[in-house]
């Protein structure tokens, strides 16, 4: 984030999830989406990029992505096309739009 940022970025997105998990790997339950930062990035991510003023950017398709973009102050969260399944999800999102 911080390099990013020397070199001049205006906003810092980052991938939190959006890559399809094999079908052999899905377990009844499970979405589909594989989630691919750890709460810890994007919490670094995050701090580092608010501290020196810049936005955050996520790619989030599935329901996990979305909880940590919303956990960690993700300024603006794009896709989210798997996380209706989840009312709850849905809820959290209406009520970050500020």
């Amino acid at each position: 984030t911080r390099l990013c940022i020397r070199e001049g970025v205006d906003v810092v997105k980052i991938n939190i999830g959006g890559d399809l998990i094999p079908n052999c790997m899905l377990t009844p339950g499970e979405d589909d989406i594989l989630t691919t930062y750890s709460s810890a990035e994007v919490a670094a991510c995050c701090e580092e990029a608010h501290a020196l003023r810049k936005c955050v950017a996520a790619h989030c398709r599935g329901s996990r992505d979305v909880v940590l973009a919303l956990e960690h102050g993700v300024d603006v969260i794009y896709h989210c096309d798997f996380a209706f399944k989840d009312a709850a999800i849905l809820d959290a999102l209406e009520a970050a739009k500020g």
